[in-house]
């Protein structure tokens, strides 16, 4: 290991890919080219003799600081998204953005509008997916489900046609993806 190959410049540079994740974010960080980025890392592994970091083109949740974001503001915490990946670990990301909505519906319009991005249910871009309108940025990881829950007068649940049609909308939106199962009353 050549020690003088080991820079404090090459070291913030590793720093910062490492918590960020994206060479790319980093170089906008830093107002360096990606190239830059790059060449400091791969002389940084020359001098210690291993790879610090594992390459890949398949992105993950640090990806998307950087981007333009599409907030709820009535929702507390928008500003970190959490999101499960593909072995089952949750990543909890930081999500800024200058644009702000009340409502699911607003955002599903303000994505096709190309206004930024945006967490979103299947269930609420599935159509949109599936036409085209709408990519994926994300495809391996999810939203945590969400709870749904119906509401009813307590002396009306014992009669037969609500009991059935309590349990026929349970059974249907329990197979929405990202909606939870309802659980049974105890």
């Amino acid at each position: 290991m050549d020690r003088s190959d080991i820079t404090l410049e090459r070291m913030r540079t590793f720093v910062r890919v490492a918590e960020r994740g994206s060479l790319s974010a980093v170089a906008r960080e830093l107002g360096i080219g990606q190239s830059t980025v790059t060449r400091h890392l791969r002389e940084l592994e020359e001098a210690v003799g291993v790879p610090l970091l594992s390459r890949t083109t398949r992105r993950v949740p640090q990806d998307l600081s950087g981007h333009e974001g599409i907030r709820m503001s009535n929702v507390a915490g928008s500003e970190i998204i959490v999101l499960q990946g593909p072995g089952g670990e949750c990543h909890a990301v930081p999500f800024g953005g200058r644009f702000r909505i009340d409502h699911g519906l607003a955002a599903r319009e303000a994505l096709v509008a190309g206004r930024g991005i945006a967490p979103a249910h299947r269930w609420l871009v599935d159509d949109l997916l599936a036409a085209g309108r709408l990519k994926a940025i994300l495809p391996d990881y999810t939203l945590p489900s969400v709870p749904l829950s119906m509401l009813i007068v307590p002396e009306r649940a014992g009669i037969a046609r609500v009991r059935l049609l309590i349990d026929f909308l349970a059974e249907e939106i329990g197979r929405i993806p990202g909606i939870e199962r309802p659980r049974p009353e105890r």
